[in-house]
């Protein structure tokens, strides 16, 4: 499975809602006879897997962290002298 393709599919009694792995957005499927005509619908292939939905934050190499640990043992030097 690619990278950011995971959505996480749930069903209530009246609802079905659809996940997304990027940034965890949520889609409610919607039903409003007053606005559409005609029901509507569509299709995309997905493949079904057991591994869990992860942050999308913790794909960014981890460069973020280092970088950030490293900038604030520099300002600690810099206060101790």
């Amino acid at each position: 499975m690619g990278y950011n393709t995971r959505v996480k599919i749930m069903q209530g009694r009246d609802q079905v809602v659809l996940m997304t792995e990027m940034v965890h957005h949520a889609r409610v499927m919607v039903s409003d006879p007053g606005l559409w005509d005609v029901g509507w619908g569509g299709e995309f292939p997905m493949e079904l897997s057991d591994e869990p939905m992860i942050e999308y934050a913790c794909h960014e190499g981890n460069y973020g962290i280092a970088n950030t640990l490293r900038g604030f043992r520099e300002d600690e030097k810099s206060c101790n002298r």
